[in-house]
């Protein structure tokens, strides 16, 4: 189809893994390349992992919808249990933190403003 570039469509198989952890995973749609101003991930988290007690800071936003699972969102002092078909958006340069409080592996999508892996 003219127009359409390759990398544009990803499929599951071809999500790279960057995480390296055994409670979190993180598959990578697409490279982030320099100058990139946008990276989304598909995010795997198993019953009780936690992102630490030390919160979370970067640059821009964060954005995600829960497709599975429940996940407690800490956002400064702000907690919330979120669930299936639920989302968050903020400021990523508050202190954040993120924990599966389900029973089972919990799944997400997240978008990131500017790329942070």
């Amino acid at each position: 189809m003219p127009g359409i570039k390759s990398e544009m469509f990803h499929h599951a198989a071809d999500l790279s893994e960057i995480s390296g952890g055994i409670s979190i995973s993180y598959l990578q749609i697409g490279s982030v390349k320099s100058g990139d101003a946008l990276q989304i991930l598909h995010e795997s988290q198993h019953k009780n992992a936690d992102t630490g007690m030390i919160k979370l800071s970067h640059e821009d936003e964060d954005g995600v919808v829960i497709l599975s699972g429940k996940i407690r969102v800490t956002v400064g002092a702000a907690k919330k249990i979120l669930s299936v078909g639920d989302a968050y958006y903020f400021n990523s340069r508050e202190l954040h933190r993120f924990k599966n409080v389900g029973s089972k592996i919990s799944t997400v999508v997240c978008a990131f403003r500017p790329p942070i892996f």
